[in-house]
């Protein structure tokens, strides 16, 4: 006689577990079409001419389903010889999130530009550093898959091609080139992502 008392409880308890899981499912889904603005932190490497790791971060905008902006920037240190190099880039992508995607993830080509600032300081004391802003262009491929509450990883995989003026050592002071050259570096970067 008692199962009609204890009918109503159970119907009750297990709509309101039902309806509080959903959200939960809907979130590890991810993508969000009318989702248009995330900020995010990476890490990065290139290898050229010299291997370098770095750190930087990024701003998506994503104004339409089939096109996004990445306005970035990466800053890289490492040794050479006897001075120590650092780079500062920052540049924007172009890239198309809805080309070849599925619930939750995406792979797009990404095309942009960029300006990367160089620095050289010889360990000496006292050595003459340098200093060149040079030009670039990059092009590649970018994976986003979409996690929950927002977030999201990211990879990308660039090539970076550059115009300006090369830097080395010469005995004790830095130096840089009078002609302007090219050079080409990969970039691989991985980030978290966090779509608002």
């Amino acid at each position: 006689m008692r199962l009609p008392h204890l009918a109503l409880p159970l119907i009750l308890l297990s709509s309101t577990a039902a309806h509080a899981a959903t959200p939960a499912t809907e979130a590890v889904a991810g993508w969000d079409p009318d989702t248009t603005l995330a900020i995010g932190a990476r890490a990065t490497a290139w290898v050229g001419p010299y291997a370098a790791p770095g750190a930087g971060g990024h701003i998506k905008l994503r104004p339409w389903s089939w096109v996004g902006v990445e306005l970035f920037s990466d800053n890289f240190a490492w040794r050479q010889a006897e001075a120590w190099r650092h780079d500062h880039v920052i540049g924007f992508g172009l890239y198309a999130p809805s080309l070849v995607a599925g619930s939750g993830w995406f792979v797009a080509p990404t095309l942009g530009a960029c300006v990367d600032f160089r620095f050289a300081h010889p360990d000496q004391v006292g050595a003459p550093g340098t200093s060149d802003i040079l030009f670039g262009v990059h092009g590649g491929a970018m994976a986003e898959i979409f996690l929950l509450e927002g977030f999201a990883f990211e990879l990308n995989a660039e090539m970076f091609g550059y115009l300006g003026h090369q830097t080395g050592l010469q005995s004790w002071s830095a130096r840089v080139s009078n002609q302007l050259g090219t050079s080409a570096v990969g970039q691989l970067t991985a980030g978290v992502n966090y779509w608002f």
